[in-house]
């Protein structure tokens, strides 16, 4: 009996924490995001509902904010983020979106992604919207 009883707790307790237990949340960056051409955005893993969004990366032209490294690439530091927009409440069994890129050509981008059961909140890396049609109505820098 006791056997049985013991074997029934673990089999609840494994069922349980498959309920609740989710992969950890991962946002990609996107690869190709063009201008006023549809962006897919994927992520997996995570809890419950998913919110999105988008950010455009500012920093100042200037000494303070860039820093030349080997005169090869720039690092950009005291950097501002504006949201674009917001996309809440994305089902819980979608881990994808199609973004309409309303951002020019040349914008800096990053994404947050969050679900709204683990309360985790992770990040793209930066991406640089490429050139595309103007066949649609884009974000005005703040």
């Amino acid at each position: 009996m006791f056997t049985k009883a013991v074997a029934l707790f673990t089999t609840i307790a494994v069922a349980a924490s498959s309920v609740f237990a989710a992969d950890p949340l991962v946002l990609n960056t996107p690869a190709n995001a063009r201008q006023c051409i549809p962006t897919l955005i994927t992520w997996s893993g995570g809890n419950g509902l998913f919110f999105l969004t988008p950010y455009m990366e500012f920093a100042e032209p200037n000494t303070s904010f860039l820093t030349a490294v080997s005169n090869i690439c720039l690092v950009l530091s005291g950097i501002e983020r504006t949201p674009i927009q917001e996309f809440g409440g994305l089902p819980a069994d979608q881990h994808s979106f199609l973004w309409q890129t309303n951002v020019a050509s040349g914008s800096l981008v990053s994404l947050d992604l969050a679900d709204d059961v683990g309360g985790e909140l992770v990040q793209s890396g930066f991406f640089v919207i490429g050139d595309g049609p103007n066949n649609c109505t884009l974000v005005q820098d703040p």
